[in-house]
């Protein structure tokens, strides 16, 4: 006897889908939605919003202008609990703008973007943004702002003059984000009426000193102004590797080499050889704040003035001195397709000879080489240094697939260097990485010369 055929679960009709709610049909969705608009604000006004964008721009400019009003008129704090409507609510207002009125009206959407980035120092000042959820929406805003401009048809003496009311009445990070989008409609004309106005500007407190500096940078560079740019550092910022590669490569940009070799060189380090073969003094240089950039300015000089050798000497005595990948990866770029591949093997027998075995783990885990890195890890364990949990852990995660017990041998440094040195959070990062070693133990068959699991745990035992 054949079974009857079993109904067909109706679990799919109840899933929040857009064909499950259509199904509903338009007059039952209709009282749902004032039943939520009578019971949350936020909903009553994202339907009035659609409802006002259904009537057309001018209608949903004027209702969401009355909002940003509303906004700004109130003066309490927002509580905690309210944090979280207030984020989504300023964010509905912008998306509304950038999203459907920009479509609508690119001009009337720029417009009031203006004014919803103007009401912001207001509202971060009543609310607590440990988050920074609300900054975010502002910062979001500004972007808005820029991709606006191609189409909103707005003069460049109106977008100076908008940008120089940014820059006067706006928080200060928020005021130079504005100018970043704006800066591309300007024309020279603009440009250099906006400079001499910035440099007018009255700047309220050292955050505002700040950003307009950096406001004039961003001038300076859209008129191609190098010297105006280096104007705005100091003399001791210019002799140091970071204010010589700003201005380096600014020169490079605007094709004066020679000039450009001439700043670099002497924001150098005082101990950086600057003659090949160029090793001395460029390991603590790459740590240095702007020493990559330097680097990369120098580099590019050297190029740029015909010492393409040089260049590649320089290149090859920063990896052979300091392992930088990226340099490896621009000097063997350079070479024939033969070459590169006996330089690349010159170079990793190099790393996994370098006195460093936790930096040369490092460079071989990213460069990668995982079976070196295995290699490099049962020859010099012990010499690895767990206090660097960062490339640490992200050699045993690398190793982990095919290297189970290389993976363990790194994790062990970590917890035995953790339980010595006690940092705060020592137990935890023990416990994280015992935690992966026990997931790893099962794949690992034969533990050969390396304390098998119990007695590595007694030693740690011990230890504490």
């Amino acid at each position: 006897m054949t079974a009857a055929p079993r109904p067909k679960p109706r679990g799919s009709r109840r899933t929040l889908t857009h064909a499950n709610l259509v199904a509903l049909g338009a007059e039952r969705l209709a009282d749902l939605a004032l039943e939520l608009a009578d019971e949350q604000p936020v909903v009553k006004r994202r339907l009035r919003l659609e409802l006002a964008a259904a009537a057309g721009p001018d209608v949903l400019a004027a209702e969401i202008d009355k909002t940003l009003a509303t906004m700004a008129s109130r003066r309490g704090r927002v509580p905690w609990r309210k944090y979280k409507a207030l984020v989504l609510d300023l964010d509905l207002q912008r998306r509304l703008i950038a999203g459907q009125l920009a479509k609508e009206s690119p001009a009337l959407a720029f417009d009031l973007l203006g004014r919803f980035l103007a009401i912001a120092e207001d509202v971060l000042d009543r609310v607590k943004d440990a988050r920074g959820e609300v900054a975010k929406v502002f910062a979001v805003a500004a972007r808005d702002l820029g991709d606006l401009i191609p189409n909103a048809g707005i003069a460049p003496p109106a977008l100076a003059q908008f940008a120089l009311k940014a820059l006067g009445d706006l928080e200060p990070r928020l005021a130079v984000a504005v100018l970043a989008g704006v800066i591309q409609g300007l024309d020279p004309a603009a440009v250099t009426w906006l400079r001499q106005a910035v440099a007018e500007l009255d700047p309220r407190g050292p955050s505002a000193r700040t950003h307009l500096r950096l406001a004039s940078q961003m001038l300076a560079d859209a008129a191609g102004d190098v010297a105006g740019y280096a104007a705005t550092l100091s003399p001791r910022e210019t002799a140091t590797p970071w204010g010589a590669a700003q201005i380096g490569s600014r020169l490079l940009t605007v094709g004066r080499p020679e000039e450009a070799l001439a700043v670099l060189e002497a924001g150098a380090p005082s101990n950086l050889a600057l003659e090949p073969p160029y090793g001395k003094g460029l390991p603590p240089l790459l740590r240095l704040p702007g020493g990559p950039e330097w680097m990369a300015a120098y580099e590019a000089g050297l190029e740029a003035t015909g010492r393409k050798d040089d260049a590649q000497a320089l290149r090859w005595a920063a990896f052979e001195t300091a392992l930088s990948a990226p340099h490896l990866r621009a000097y063997l770029k350079r070479l024939s397709d033969f070459d590169d591949v006996v330089a690349e093997d010159r170079a990793l027998a190099l790393a996994i000879e370098f006195p460093d075995a936790t930096q040369a783990l490092d460079f071989l885990t990213v460069w990668p080489a995982v079976n070196l890195a295995a290699q490099l890890v049962f020859a010099r364990s012990a010499t690895l240094d767990g206090g660097r949990v960062e490339a640490m852990e992200r050699a045993a995660q690398a190793l982990e697939a095919r290297h189970p017990l290389a993976a363990t041998l790194v994790r062990r440094a970590i917890i035995e260097a953790a339980v010595r040195s006690r940092p705060t959070e020592w137990r935890e990062l023990v416990k994280h990485q015992a935690a992966a070693n026990e997931s790893l133990e099962s794949q690992i068959a034969d533990w050969g010369a390396v304390d098998p699991p119990a007695r590595f745990r007694e030693r740690v035992r011990r230890m504490v």
